[in-house]
């Protein structure tokens, strides 16, 4: 840009007011912005799974793609605003509406568009100056938020640009002479669903990004895409679209990398780095220093001096017997002739003692009880992207250890056996308001199972119970779902089971293999008060199977999301015979008219 009289240095760092009245400095500085932003994620190893761009953004996506060179974008943004600049074009005007577009595009003038499809709550209108000023009054007046956006007077995103677009493309065949092919993750905002199998939609080209500039912006459409809890880092000079993102996605985490007004900018995104860590990513941060030839000369100065006690503050001390302590982290001893864990010694797959996945929820259930001051309260526990990656077999005349490691700060725990990962997950008390679930007379019953039926239909594919772990009362499936009833005694290891054994159960008939739970979208338990306030008593439960939730009145839970899959568990004592199914048969012969005769038939 040096030859055409720009600095990128002066645009990035100048603080003259109206300087970014000029919409070339405003391009040029945003696609400045990216760029270095990008290297830098880039560097340290954090690389998309997806890549959204709202407006000129797309050419951010562009360079993250790797279908542009830093020098491309930084001219095609350069061409951007020039092209603005020297075509003649009405005064125009934008405005940010708290309306969707699908909410205001019947309300419209003829006058005036809908540039940018933001989210559901929220769009960029754009138009002439005058009648976009009256709109928005109007707006003001009946209640709907509304502001105006001075974008160095040009419409952009309506028909009112359409000049700009014939020397736009000119200048940007010039600055990408070969485009590339757009990959996957790369998610466009510029065009429709309906064209994504054309040409124009596959190339990063200049015709791609000439519609960019003259299209609406739907960016709304675009983020339906994003899946629930992705990180979403906001790649721009400020966190713009972090109001937006906050609503339309909010089980995401979100990570903007700069802020407007914030006085230490590097340090802000030090710690965004830190909060990309925090969401399980692993930022190489190394990269973002120079590197240490080792060996270091002698001359290099010790980090000891810097380390030191601070004496300038007196500590009370605490004698031994006084110290409560509050690990996160401890071995489990599972003893079967200890009467805690005596119940289990009847759980059994093909003759094996296996250890119910329930089990590992309870254990980090109480662990997470023993890092709180407060023991078991009214607030709802939570287990989220709990995954079992395989069985422990308990010793049925010794001891099987454990290990559980529960993070206080991330709530992400781990249950190993041997040095051998088991259970991963996270857990932690949160607030959570819990919907009444649909009443079972919505759903239309088709087969009713009762207790002993369906501890046959489970012993016969080689799970065994005693009749302490038979609290399944009753199942009744439809096509929508099932509704089961589950007797509460006390015990919640052999109540969690049986609301994990109720949603496998009709798969596990239909395909008539073992199958147990190796995934927990998320599970949320309200404690109840007091135990002896349901013994005795049936807890009713409604599992959707199109929402995969079920859900209960009578004890307060939510579990969403379970999946499962076979485990090769293989019989303790092996035979030869197995039987697979038992059919009855009836005979009738007409011809046979006595048990005497019936007799001399046998005998022959």
């Amino acid at each position: 840009l040096a030859s055409k009289g720009i600095s990128v240095r002066n645009i990035i760092t100048n603080t003259t007011e109206g300087f970014f009245d000029n919409i070339l400095h405003c391009f040029v500085g945003i696609a400045a912005m990216q760029i270095g932003l990008v290297d830098i994620l880039f560097n340290m190893g954090i690389k998309p799974d997806g890549i959204v761009g709202h407006s000129v953004g797309e050419l951010g996506c562009g360079y993250a793609d790797g279908c542009l060179t830093a020098e491309e974008m930084i001219l095609s943004a350069y061409a951007r605003g020039q092209a603005s600049i020297e075509t003649k074009l009405i005064k125009g005007m934008m405005a940010a509406v708290g309306k969707s577009y699908n909410e205001i595009k019947k309300d419209l003038p003829d006058s005036i568009e809908v540039a940018c499809h933001n989210s559901s709550e929220s769009c960029t209108l754009s138009g002439p100056a005058d009648d976009m000023e009256k709109y928005i009054e109007q707006l003001k007046k009946s209640g709907v938020f509304a502001k105006l956006v001075n974008v160095s007077n040009i419409a952009y995103h309506s028909r009112y640009i359409a000049p700009v677009g014939s020397k736009l493309l000119s200048y940007l065949q010039k600055v990408i002479p070969v485009p590339k092919t757009r990959s996957k993750r790369w998610v466009s905002s510029s065009v429709p669903e309906s064209l994504c199998h054309t040409p124009l939609a596959a190339y990063s080209s200049p015709e791609y990004y000439t519609n960019n500039l003259l299209s609406s912006v739907l960016f709304e459409e675009a983020c339906q895409k994003i899946p629930d809890e992705a990180v979403l880092i906001e790649i721009a000079p400020h966190g713009l679209l972090q109001a937006i993102l906050k609503r339309s996605k909010k089980s995401c985490i979100h990570i903007p990398l700069t802020m407007r007004g914030n006085t230490d900018g590097v340090r802000f995104l030090l710690t965004a780095i830190g909060k990309m860590y925090l969401a399980g990513l692993q930022p190489d941060v190394a990269k973002i220093y120079p590197p240490v030839e080792f060996p270091v000369s002698c001359g290099t100065p010790s980090l000891e001096t810097f380390v030191s006690w601070d004496h300038s503050e007196k500590w009370k001390s605490i004698t031994r017997s006084g110290f409560k302590q509050n690990t996160a982290g401890k071995f489990i001893a599972i003893d079967l002739s200890d009467p805690r864990y005596a119940f289990l010694k009847e759980n059994k797959i093909n003759g094996r003692i296996i250890l119910p996945a329930s089990m590992y929820l309870f254990l980090a259930w109480e662990t997470l009880l023993a890092t709180k001051v407060e023991k078991v309260s009214i607030r709802t526990v939570c287990f989220k992207d709990v995954r079992i990656f395989q069985t422990v077999e308990l010793a049925a005349n010794g001891i099987t250890e454990l290990y559980i490691l529960r993070q206080t700060g991330s709530g992400c725990f781990e249950i190993c056996s041997k040095n051998t990962l088991i259970v991963s997950g996270k857990i932690q008390f949160v607030r959570k308001w819990f919907t009444a679930p649909p009443t079972s007379g919505k759903l239309c019953k088709e087969v009713d199972y009762s207790l002993n039926e369906i501890y046959t239909l489970l012993e016969s594919f080689d799970y065994e119970h005693s009749n302490d772990l038979k609290v399944i009362d009753q199942i009744q499936t439809s096509k929508k779902g099932l509704v089961g009833k589950v007797q509460w005694n006390g015990n919640w290891v052999v109540f969690i089971d049986a609301l994990l054994k109720i949603i496998l159960f009709e798969e596990t008939c239909s395909r008539k293999t073992l199958l147990l739970p190796n995934y927990i979208q998320s599970f949320y338990i309200r404690p109840i008060k007091s135990d002896e306030a349901y013994k005795s008593r049936s807890v009713h439960l409604v599992y959707n199977k199109i929402t995969k939730v079920m859900s209960s009145n009578d004890i307060q839970i939510e579990l969403v999301g379970v999946q499962h899959d076979y485990f090769n568990i293989s019989p303790l004592h092996k035979t030869g015979l197995m039987m697979d199914e038992l059919w009855f048969i009836p005979y009738c012969n007409p011809g046979i008219m006595d048990l005497n005769y019936l007799g001399n038939i046998c005998f022959q």
